[in-house]
């Protein structure tokens, strides 16, 4: 076996990996949102996260996850943070936001936003997608002598 479809074929592999993850994430998402029911909560709180960024000027970042209170269907209220921290300021203390929450368990929420929902399954499919692509061009790219 060649050098170049060794290459090809780890990025084949690694493309259909990615690919396979971004799908189980996407029906993992699509199940939490059909057992959910959606209503409006409230940003009771943000936390900030400094971290450190080799390629900002300053060294460093900021995460901000914010902390959401709702009321569910049985009248009683929850709180959760939300996982995925977010790089810019997007939610402020006081903010409404949408909320999905599960019928069976009010404590397992999530901010109900596009990117929250498919994000995740868009960032491995792309990235899957891209390998894939990537190893196909360098296939046909290795394989054509340019003399």
């Amino acid at each position: 076996m060649t050098l170049s479809r060794l290459f090809s074929r780890i990025f084949y592999v690694l493309g259909i990996v990615l690919i396979g993850v971004g799908g189980a994430v996407l029906v993992q998402k699509l199940v939490f949102q059909s057992s959910s029911v959606q209503t409006m909560g409230l940003v009771v709180d943000v936390r900030v996260v400094q971290n450190q960024v080799l390629f900002m000027d300053d060294g460093t970042g900021f995460h901000y996850y914010p902390t959401v209170e709702f009321s569910a269907n049985d009248g009683r209220a929850y709180r959760f943070e939300s996982p995925a921290g977010v790089t810019s300021v997007s939610y402020e203390k006081g903010q409404e936001v949408p909320v999905l929450y599960r019928t069976q368990d009010p404590g397992d929420a999530m901010i109900a936003t596009t990117w929250g929902l498919y994000g995740l399954p868009i960032i491995f499919g792309g990235t899957g997608v891209l390998f894939v692509l990537f190893g196909l061009v360098a296939q046909r790219g290795f394989d054509k002598k340019k003399y």
